[in-house]
């Protein structure tokens, strides 16, 4: 039995062994498509006002396959 690469007995099991499983394709587990964040530039101290937005994602899309992993930074 192993846990994240190390086997029972804590002794390091080779990569191409802890990972030999193929994980079954089939529908993505999440469907993001046309993903749009935009920051909002704003001027003023009391009444902030919207002068623009710093487009960070505009249109973006992705599946995620059961197994993968994603990781967004923003």
């Amino acid at each position: 039995m192993t846990v994240n690469g190390a086997s029972a007995l804590g002794a390091a099991v080779p990569e191409e062994v802890a990972f030999a499983q193929e994980v079954p394709r089939g529908e993505p587990i999440l469907e993001v498509r046309g993903l749009i964040k935009h920051f909002p530039l704003t001027q003023g101290v009391l009444f902030k006002k919207q002068v623009g937005a710093v487009k960070a994602v505009d249109g973006v899309d992705f599946d995620l396959m059961q197994g993968e992993t994603l990781g967004i930074v923003v």
